[in-house]
């Protein structure tokens, strides 16, 4: 019996004929089907540390980091000094968070003089992601921004876009009468100035200091020429706990607090909670998803106070593109990223203009960094729908439906400081925004259209 067990053992390991080829293939959908047939020829490669040393690499380049260790420790039980596998291991390590066991693993690997080339980079590469990873530990980071621009805008007082109000009163003839707008509930363009100032401190929380709180506040200030009435202020404050940012997976609680004041008179004020489980999707992405609370109290009309509470998801990546000849090659990271949310906003008041709310929102945004210069875009898109009729005067009762969508365009470049980060005295940008806007709605006082530019100057610190 154990003659021929050792005779099919030695048949399986004899079949085995993968070739492994390295460096993997960039294209993800070639990766899942080279994946996709090791896993269809396992059976013969039962004893091929080679296999699972492949195997594992792909697993780990896809994303699937708990196969990836399975695997990788197959191959090195079956060949505990191959290299590559090794340095493998260390990275399916480090996603699951064991830097322990990954800084003892690399120790001994730096101490091996018979490395490839090849692994000898990757080694390397390691390393500096472990000495980022442990430095992290012990930094407390506070960065400072202030700005300030001046621009126009075709419509400071967001007013929409109809001259005229149009009434359902049935005892009018042909039921309906039309009134015009005053002038000061028209569009008023003009020139403004608007300056801003931001401080955000990360500080590592926690025995292990594994875990982080990011701390936010902003203050910004718009001022005008054509009416005092135009101008608005604006506060903000953010805190944010990540379970463990460094992981493939951690929890993240968010709060935040803010506050408007339009046109010299206290506008709202807003609370937003929010509770995401957040995981690593691919090399370069992370995927979240989770609850969101919010409350919004007006401080003049009471009965348009809400709660709201939905769901939602998002995926963030940075992406280090590699431009330039060889011999000069330097890092142009591109960061994207999409937020879907939807849910109902709840009326505190039953007599609330259209009952419940439910509300869609999808948001879009992009940046790139080349040398001295930074493109940034973002677009936003909500989609609002009432319960029941906002006002009898309106439409003869209809519910209010609208559609807002807006985007923004920014070039940025830096003027003083370092290009690769900022100096000890802060790095200095000029920038210069188009922004644009508007709304659509089966009730046309709630159409609304908008756009502006803004020139300015950035220093962050």
């Amino acid at each position: 019996m154990s003659a021929l067990m050792l005779l099919a053992l030695s048949h399986a390991q004899a079949a085995c004929e993968v070739q492994p080829q390295y460096p993997l293939s960039a294209d993800r959908s070639a990766q899942r089907a080279t994946l996709q047939y090791l896993q269809g020829v396992q059976d013969h490669c039962l004893r091929n540390s080679h296999y699972y040393a492949w195997r594992g690499a792909l697993e780990l380049s896809l994303g699937h980091n708990q196969a990836a260790l399975e695997s990788l420790e197959r191959a090195l039980l079956l060949e505990p000094d191959l290299p590559g596998a090794q340095l493998d291991y260390v990275q399916a390590l480090l996603t699951q968070g064991d830097t322990v066991a990954a800084e003892e693993l690399l120790k001994l690997l730096a101490q091996r003089n018979d490395l490839p080339p090849a692994v000898q980079e990757l080694l390397g590469q390691t390393q500096t992601q472990m000495a980022a990873t442990q430095a992290y530990a012990d930094i407390s980071l506070t960065r400072w921004q202030i700005s300030s621009a001046l621009g126009w805008d075709s419509n400071l007082n967001s007013a929409p876009r109809t001259d005229t109000l149009q009434l359902s009163i049935p005892s009018v003839p042909g039921g309906s009468l039309s009134l015009p707008l005053a002038r000061s509930s028209l569009p008023q363009s003009g020139a403004l100035w608007l300056s801003q100032a931001a401080v955000q401190h990360l500080q590592p929380v926690g025995s292990d200091n594994s875990s982080a709180l990011l701390v936010s506040a902003q203050l910004a200030n718009r001022s005008t020429t054509t009416s005092v009435k135009t101008t608005y202020q604006q506060a903000a404050l953010t805190a944010q706990w990540l379970q463990a940012p460094q992981a493939p997976e951690q929890w993240i609680l968010s709060s935040s607090y803010s506050y408007l004041r339009y046109g010299s008179q206290p506008r709202f004020d807003e609370w937003q909670f929010t509770a995401q489980r957040q995981y690593q999707w691919g090399r370069d992405c992370r995927l979240s998803a989770g609850l969101e609370w919010e409350r919004r109290s007006w401080q003049s009309s009471s009965e348009l106070n809400g709660r709201y509470q939905g769901l939602l998801t998002s995926l963030d990546c940075s992406i280090p593109f590699i431009a330039g000849s060889e011999g000069s090659a330097h890092r142009n990271p591109i960061a994207w990223g999409a937020q879907l949310s939807r849910g109902h906003d709840q009326p505190v008041h039953a007599a609330r203009p259209g009952g419940r709310h439910t509300r869609t929102e999808l948001r879009a945004y992009a940046g790139l960094v080349q040398g001295p210069w930074q493109f940034n875009s973002s677009w936003y898109y909500q989609q609002q729908s009432d319960s029941q009729g906002y006002s009898p005067l309106l439409d003869q009762g209809s519910p209010r439906r609208t559609h807002r969508q807006s985007w923004e365009l920014q070039v940025s470049r830096v003027l003083s400081g370092s290009e690769g980060g900022q100096s000890a005295t802060g790095q200095l940008r000029g920038f210069i925004s188009l922004q644009h806007s508007q709304q659509q709605s089966n009730l046309s006082i709630f159409s609304m259209r908008q756009h502006s530019l803004h020139m300015g100057l950035r220093w962050l610190h």
